[in-house]
């Protein structure tokens, strides 16, 4: 049986040929948000070596020593000092969302291919420049990684085979436990905002799972109690009005319980006209289609790496986030964060 261009990257095969692949020198500049999903996947890509990380936080510098995923690795007190003194070959851009654009610039610029916490940018302006450098030729990607996950893939496989019909409602959520004061997240000029922090992520796997397109949005945030969160919006709600006529709902709050067992509550639902398939941790994914019983999905897609597949693009391989997928994303999130800055209810159009 022969292999899928995803289970080639994650296969024993695709580690012996990547050892013979010539060498990639990674940069990791900035270590907060999701540096794990590139590091964790490092042993399956023997041909890269993480050679220098720089970190603005002092205190957070000053742990990288102790960390053995960068043993070896030099560590700069900021991306400008990394990219002066080093020789990288590729980016990995995990600094805080407000500096985030601007050091994906300077490395896209500089020929580097980049993968890039998410959101990439926090303004439409920094969004258009790093489109343009990919319409340059230069290789970009950001850590969306719901839509790598199993479960939200066998979602996407049931609106693929046509199990659910007419794609007319779709719903997510993501409720977190709140962050501790002094928290990077809780300053507005290294924040940003809830909804292009967590919000991306939603967006792009209800666009992605679903396969409609978002037309139009109403959002309301607010940050109610919790006074140690300083800029953060504790709760946030966007509608968004789908290109047939549909509709889907997200919800984001940072109100979870200290207590609960896991940090986050991940949910999607998407419902149509001949079925509905959902996904809640304590459930997984369940699918119920007209006239049958639901059912638990039990056989689920196995897991992708977007830092792999990332790295088969730099060989021509197509990108893990379609770029106009990576782009439109980010784009609905900024407009939508934008209306829930209004004291209008009037929709915002995307």
């Amino acid at each position: 049986m022969s292999l899928t261009r995803r289970a080639w990257m994650m296969s024993p095969a695709a580690a012996i040929a990547a050892a013979q692949r010539k060498p990639l020198r990674l940069g990791m500049l900035g270590t907060i948000g999701h540096p794990g999903e590139i590091l964790s996947a490092l042993p399956k890509a023997p041909h890269v070596r993480l050679v220098a990380a720089s970190e603005d936080n002092s205190a957070l510098r000053q742990r990288l020593p102790r960390n053995k995923s960068y043993a070896g690795a030099r560590i700069y007190e900021s991306a400008a000092e990394l990219l002066a003194k080093e020789q990288i070959d590729l980016a990995a851009v995990c600094n805080d969302n407000g500096a985030r654009a601007s050091v994906a610039l300077d490395c896209l610029r500089r020929g580097l291919p980049v993968i890039a916490e998410k959101p990439l940018a926090l303004t439409l302006d920094d969004l258009n420049s790093l489109r343009g450098q990919v319409e340059k030729g230069r290789k970009l990607t950001s850590l969306m990684k719901m839509r790598t996950d199993p479960w939200f893939l066998a979602i996407r496989a049931c609106v693929e085979r046509g199990d659910l019909g007419e794609i007319v409602q779709v719903s997510s959520q993501k409720s977190y436990k709140a962050m501790g004061p002094g928290d990077w997240r809780t300053q507005a000029e290294t924040f940003g905002g809830t909804l292009p922090w967590i919000g991306i992520d939603l967006i792009d796997l209800m666009r992605w799972a679903s396969g409609r397109e978002f037309v139009e949005t109403v959002t309301l945030q607010n940050r109610i109690g919790f006074g140690n969160l300083g800029a953060v919006d504790n709760s946030v709600a966007s509608l968004f009005r789908l290109d047939n006529g549909g509709m889907a709902t997200m919800r984001i709050d940072y109100l979870r319980t200290p207590g609960a067992p896991t940090h986050g509550d991940d949910r999607l639902r998407i419902a149509g006209t001949e079925g509905v398939a959902e996904y809640t941790a304590a459930t997984g994914v369940t699918l119920q289609r007209r006239g049958q019983a639901p059912v638990v999905l039990k056989d689920l897609p196995a897991e992708r790496s977007l830092f792999l597949e990332f790295l088969g693009h730099l060989e021509g391989a197509p990108a893990p986030i379609p770029y106009p997928d990576l782009f439109r994303s980010v784009e609905i999130a900024l407009k939508a964060w934008g209306a829930g800055k209004s004291s209008s209810l009037q929709p915002v159009q995307l």
